[in-house]
C-alpha cells in the first residue's frame, strides 16, 4: 500500500488512541511526491542549454555538413542543441521515474525507516529515541511546486550523517515532523508538560514578512492543506531595524567594511609616496615609466577595487535580509522551531533535550550598540554537502533563535524559549594580571601579523642593501625601498596596535564561573562570546597547563559538549589555577548533580 500525501487531519492520533493509531500506520508506505521524477530535469535543463552554447559553432558546422545553407545553419544548430537538451533531460527523467518506484518511507512501531535504491538497495532504520532534529529546506523552485527536502538528524557520533528525504510534499513534511517528535516523546520519557512562558509573542514584523506570508499561504502548486503540528507557546520575529542591523553587524559585513578601509588606506599611502616622497626623474630612470601614469593607474585600480567591494557588500546585505525574511523562532511543545528565508526557505526543529549549550555573541558593531545574537549549540551532522574564540563549533551547528536584540533582553528570550535553562551561572572569576602580559605576547608577538610583517619588511630592505650591486640602478631602487620602508612600518605598527588593544579588551572582558547548574565561559575582545554549558550536557572537563602557565599560576579550562560533528570544546586560557582546580573538582562524577 502506498500513499502520496500525509495522513488527513481527521486521522490525527489522540493521546488515548495513540497505540492503536501507531499499529494501524506501521508498515504503511509513504511515497515521495511525483516532483521527484521531473523537477530535477526541469532544474538542470537551462544549465545544460547554456553550457551547450559554447559548442554552438561546432553544431553550426555540423548543420552545414548536413546540407543546411550558412544562413540557416545557426537556427539548425540551435535546434540540435535543444534536441540534445531534451534528450538528456528525458534520460534523467526516465532514471528518476525508475528509482521513484523503489523510494519510500514508513513509520514502524519503534523506528522510522527509509528505503531507496534499485541495484544497490539502501535501508535506513532510525529509532525514534535517537532523533536529534528534523529540518526542512526548500529552494525557490521547490517552494513553487509545494515540496521540500527533509533532513532527519540523529546523535550518531563523529561521522554522523543526516538522513535526507528529497521532494516531500509540504503537508506530508509537516505530518512527518509532527509524528517523529510525537513518537520520540512517547518512546522516551512520555509527553512532557510545556512550561514555556505563554503569550510571549513578538507581534512586530518587517517589510519582508508580508512577502514570506504570501509564499507560505500559497504553499505551492501541489501542496495540500497545512497539518496542525501543535500549539505555539511563544514566538519571536524581527522588526525592520533588527532585520537591517542583523546584516550590517554580521562578521562578513565587518570584514567587508574593514577590507574597504584597508583598500582606501593602501591607495592613499601609495599615492602619497608617489606624489611626495619619490622624485619624478629618479623614478622614471629606475622603472622606465612616467610617475603620473602610475599614479593614474593606482587611482583607477583603487576605484575599481572599491566599486567591487561596495557592490559585494550591498549584495551581501540584500542576501542576508532575504535569508532572514519571514524569520520566526518559536517554542512548540517540547521543541524549538526556527524558520526563515524569502527565496530559499529553511526550517529547523530541535528537541529541547538535544540542546547542548547557550551562546550569546556580540560582534564589534553589536557591542557598540549594546546588542547581541542568541543561538543554541546542537549536535552537528555531516550532511554530505560540502579563532581565537572559545568555541571550536562551526556556525552551521548553532541554531540562531534571534540574530539581533538588545543585550538586556537576551536572557529573556532564552528563558521564554527554554525555561529548562532558565538558571545560568555567574562569570565571577576575572582574568589575573599575568594573563594580560601573556595575551599581549601571544596575540601581538607569537601570532602577531603586524610584528611578523615588520620583520619581513626589514629583512627585505636588508636584502636590498646587502645585494644592491646585483641590481641594475641599485641606487634608485635603494631610494625607492627607503621611501616605502617608513609607510610600511607605520602600517605594521597600526596592525600591532590593533592586536595589543584586542589583548587588553580580551583581558578586561573575559571571565569564568560555575555553579550547580553548569559552567559559563566568556571570551572577550573586539567581539564577545558568552557560552553557558548546562552540567548535564558536559561530556568531560579538562584542565591543561604548560610549563610557562604553571610558572605564572594559570591554566586553561576546557569543557566538551556533544555539539559539532566531532564534539565542541569551550575553553578559556589563563584562568587562575586555584579557581580552575576548584572547577575541576566540582566537575568530578561524584558531584554530578544537575539542578
Amino acid at each position: 500500500m502506498s500513499s502520496n500525501g500525509p495522513i488527513p487531519p481527521s486521522m490525527n492520533p489522540t493521546s488515548s488512541g495513540a497505540s492503536a493509531f501507531e499499529s494501524e500506520q506501521a508498515g504503511v508506505r509513504h511515497s515521495l511526491h511525483h516532483c521527484y521524477i521531473w523537477l530535477d530535469a526541469l532544474r538542470v535543463a537551462p544549465i545544460i542549454f547554456i553550457c551547450g552554447l559554447s559548442s554552438l559553432p561546432g553544431l553550426a558546422k555540423l548543420a552545414e555538413v548536413l546540407g543546411f545553407v550558412s544562413v540557416d545553419a545557426f537556427f539548425a544548430a540551435v535546434l540540435l542543441l535543444l534536441a540534445a537538451t531534451v534528450l538528456i533531460c528525458g534520460v534523467v527523467t526516465g532514471v528518476r521515474a525508475w528509482t521513484y518506484r523503489y523510494t519510500w518511507y514508513e513509520f514502524d512501531e519503534t523506528e522510522f525507516s527509509f528505503y531507496s535504491g534499485i541495484l544497490n538497495k539502501r535501508r535506513t532504520h532510525v529509532p525514534y529515541s535517537k532523533i536529534q532534529s528534523v529540518n526542512e529546506r526548500a529552494s525557490l523552485l521547490q517552494r513553487l511546486a509545494g515540496v521540500c527536502t527533509v533532513n532527519v538528524d540523529t546523535a550518531g557520533g563523529a561521522n554522523n550523517k543526516a538522513l535526507v528525504i528529497s521532494y516531500v510534499e509540504r503537508s506530508a513534511a509537516e505530518y512527518l515532523r509532527r509524528e517523529l517528535f510525537r513518537r520520540k516523546s512517547i518512546e522516551g520519557e512520555g509527553e512532557r508538560v510545556v512550561t514555556a512562558a505563554q503569550g510571549a509573542f513578538a507581534e512586530q514584523g518587517n517589510v519582508l514578512d508580508g512577502a514570506a506570508a504570501v509564499m507560505d499561504d500559497m504553499r505551492g502548486i501541489f501542496a495540500k492543506d497545512a497539518v496542525d503540528t501543535g500549539v505555539v507557546a511563544c514566538e519571536y520575529r524581527l522588526g525592520n531595524k533588527e532585520l537591517l542591523l542583523s546584516a550590517l553587524c554580521g562578521r562578513a559585513s565587518f570584514g567587508l567594511a574593514l577590507a574597504i578601509a584597508m583598500v582606501v588606506l593602501i591607495v592613499v599611502v601609495t599615492l602619497v609616496i608617489l606624489a611626495v616622497l619619490v622624485d619624478s626623474s629618479t623614478f622614471f630612470a629606475a622603472t622606465g615609466a612616467l610617475k603620473s601614469d602610475l599614479m593614474l593607474a593606482c587611482g583607477l585600480t583603487g576605484v575599481l577595487l572599491l566599486s567591487c567591494l561596495a557592490m559585494t557588500w550591498v549584495a551581501y546585505l540584500v542576501g542576508v535580509c532575504l535569508s532572514y525574511g519571514g524569520f520566526q523562532a518559536r517554542r512548540r511543545g517540547s521543541r524549538i522551531e526556527v524558520e526563515r528565508g524569502l527565496i530559499t526557505h529553511m526550517f529547523s526543529g530541535i528537541d529541547v533535550d538535544r540542546i547542548q549549550s547557550v551562546h550569546i555573541h556580540q560582534t564589534f558593531f553589536q557591542r557598540l550598540m549594546h546588542c547581541c545574537s542568541v543561538s543554541y549549540g546542537r549536535v552537528g551532522v555531516a550532511s554530505g554537502e560540502e579563532s581565537s574564540g572559545s568555541s571550536s563549533q562551526p556556525e552551521t551547528d548553532k541554531l540562531v533563535v534571534h540574530p539581533f536584540l538588545p543585550i538586556g533582553e537576551a536572557w529573556n528570550v532564552v528563558q521564554s524559549l527554554t525555561p529548562e535553562y532558565a538558571h545560568a551561572p555567574v562569570a565571577s572569576t576575572p582574568m589575573p594580571k599575568v594573563a594580560l602580559r601573556r595575551a599581549i605576547t601571544r596575540r601581538a608577538v607569537l601570532k602577531g601579523v603586524g610584528f611578523w610583517l615588520a620583520v619581513g619588511l626589514l629583512l627585505l630592505c636588508a636584502a636590498f642593501a646587502a645585494d644592491a650591486t646585483a641590481v641594475r640602478g641599485h641606487a634608485q631602487f635603494g631610494g625607492l625601498a627607503a621611501a616605502t620602508l617608513m609607510p610600511g612600518l607605520l602600517l605594521c605598527v597600526a596592525i600591532a596596535t590593533i592586536e595589543v588593544v584586542g589583548a587588553f579588551l580580551w583581558h578586561r572582558r573575559s571571565a569564568f564561573g560555575f555553579d550547580s547548574s553548569g559552567t559559563i565561559v566568556v571570551n572577550g575582545g573586539y567581539s564577545t562570546d558568552t557560552v553557558i554549558v548546562p552540567r548535564r550536557k558536559m561530556q568531560y572537563a579538562c584542565l591543561r597547563t604548560n610549563p610557562l602557565q604553571r610558572h605564572a599560576g594559570v591554566a586553561t579550562v576546557l569543557v566538551r559538549t556533544a555539539a559539532g560533528v566531532r564534539g565542541c570544546d569551550e575553553r578559556l586560557i589563563d584562568v587562575p589555577i586555584a579557581e580552575a582546580s576548584d572547577w575541576l573538582d566540582w566537575a568530578q562524577p561524584k558531584d554530578n548533580r544537575a539542578v
